[in-house]
């Protein structure tokens, strides 16, 4: 019995060296061969995970110094828009649903190149309020977004309007760092650029009524 435990023991190490021999393998292989630079992993997170522009005056030098005018971000920005894919003519666009996810972003990309030929005058952007922030079901910014490609302005009359009536409310603390709005603002300065936008932050469980309030 001590035999045959201590047999399958030296059978169990040898399998996890062998897993770890070409764990390590693949490893080398892509630092020495897919990303021979450092600066490239760099390159390779800015690219999935920066975040991109703000909405709140506070943190807009910080997006100054660190993403909002990199020529890394409009270079990324760019690429995906020679990824695109010829759509056909499917006449005017009401609404659509597009990723917030820059692994994405071509997808996203198709679809803004597709509507920059409608030219919409404003774009209704509703994104899912991911942490949970703000005191209210609905929240929205009324500031401009600052992107690599431009100022995209807010519908401040839309807003205005809208938080008057309480059917929304603006905090721009709460929508600070909401990824579902900020990842799409380039691809609207890009493709429309005169556009103006009206980002709503919608919590999950907003009620039936609210959100028919915010349509009627």
């Amino acid at each position: 019995m001590y035999d045959f435990e201590e047999k399958q023991e030296g059978r169990e190490i040898g399998i996890f060296g062998n897993i770890f021999m070409t764990f390590f393998l693949l490893l080398t292989f892509i630092f020495t061969r897919v990303l021979p630079n450092s600066s490239d992993i760099l390159i390779l997170s800015n690219i999935y995970f920066s975040p991109l522009v703000a909405a709140h005056e506070d943190i807009e030098l910080k997006i100054d110094r660190e993403f909002r005018v990199t020529s890394e971000n409009k270079i990324q920005f760019e690429n995906f828009y020679k990824q695109i894919i010829n759509a056909p003519d499917i006449g005017d666009v009401r609404g659509g649903i597009v990723p917030h996810h820059l692994l994405a972003g071509y997808i996203t990309a198709t679809f803004f190149n597709y509507l920059s030929e409608q030219k919409p005058s404003t774009v209704v952007l509703m994104g899912p309020n991911h942490f949970e922030s703000g005191s209210d079901s609905i929240i929205v910014s009324a500031r401009d977004w600052q992107t690599s490609f431009g100022a995209v302005a807010a519908a401040k009359n839309i807003i205005d309007e809208l938080n008057y009536k309480k059917v929304l409310s603006i905090d721009e603390k709460a929508i600070d760092g909401e990824h579902s709005l900020a990842n799409i603002m380039p691809f609207i300065a890009k493709s429309l650029p005169n556009t103006k936008v009206l980002p709503m932050m919608i919590y999950s469980k907003t009620s039936t009524k609210k959100m028919d309030r915010l349509i009627a």
